[in-house]
């Protein structure tokens, strides 16, 4: 995929609402997302962002008072097949960063846990 094609792509989220900053119940974000590769050892690497320590469901990234889920997009543990376009990691990247950008334009900042709580 092309630095172009990337670029097109995260246009059309951030213009779709993709990233729209709203809370819902819990102080949780709605519509949002951080996508990662899972290690199968409760790791997921956010590429972009770093390393978040939580279970393969249910691992959320804390920015401000926001909790942004966080998505498993390849399992580098039982794949055996390389990593599709969407799941490349620059691909991966690019979205996620372009997420936290849209976060801290609100005054979020996102800080991620490599360590269980």
């Amino acid at each position: 995929m092309t630095a172009r094609v990337l670029l097109v792509l995260i246009t059309t989220l951030m213009g779709s609402g993709a990233f729209a900053a709203s809370s819902g119940a819990g102080g949780e974000t709605e519509r949002q997302q951080f996508l990662s590769w899972y290690d199968g050892y409760f790791n997921h690497h956010v590429w972009g962002l770093g390393l978040q320590w939580g279970p393969y469901n249910g691992t959320f990234v804390h920015c401000g008072a926001q909790r942004v889920p966080v998505r498993a997009v390849y399992d580098t543990h039982t794949s055996r097949t390389p990593p599709t376009a969407t799941q490349a990691k620059e691909y991966v990247s690019t979205v996620n960063v372009a997420l936290v950008r849209s976060l801290q334009t609100q005054g979020l900042r996102c800080v991620v846990s490599k360590d269980p709580p």
